[in-house]
């Protein structure tokens, strides 16, 4: 995995986040998260190039169509997007996180991106 990490070449960009929406992860517990349109794109590209190096090392699965996003909550709330005062960072490094159901997440490594 650190070999593909490495190979992952793109300057830090900020991230705007805007937007609050529920995500139907199931219909018995939405997540109400905080999300983005364009303001995202940076994280959009992030995500394109690190998929395609694991692709180019031999992993398999499906393409990714997660928005990004920060999950506020898990509940039976249910709401319409609506827009909020932005929340924004300066992104200038990743980390790859094994998530696995009911379990606590694994953090396999964290990389700097170029100018952060």
């Amino acid at each position: 995995m650190n070999r593909v990490a490495l190979r992952v070449r793109q300057n830090a960009f900020k991230l705007r986040l805007d937007e609050v929406a529920t995500f139907a992860q199931s219909a018995e517990t939405p997540a109400l998260v905080i999300t983005g349109g364009d303001s995202v794109i940076g994280a959009d590209r992030l995500q394109d190039k690190l998929g395609w190096e694991m692709r180019a090392e031999g992993f398999r699965g499906r393409r990714s169509s997660g928005r990004p996003h920060l999950t506020l909550l898990y509940d039976r709330f249910w709401t319409k997007t609506f827009r909020v005062q932005p929340l924004s960072w300066l992104v200038t490094d990743f980390a790859l996180i094994r998530s696995v159901p009911l379990r606590p997440y694994e953090i396999l490594g964290r990389w700097n991106l170029a100018g952060g």
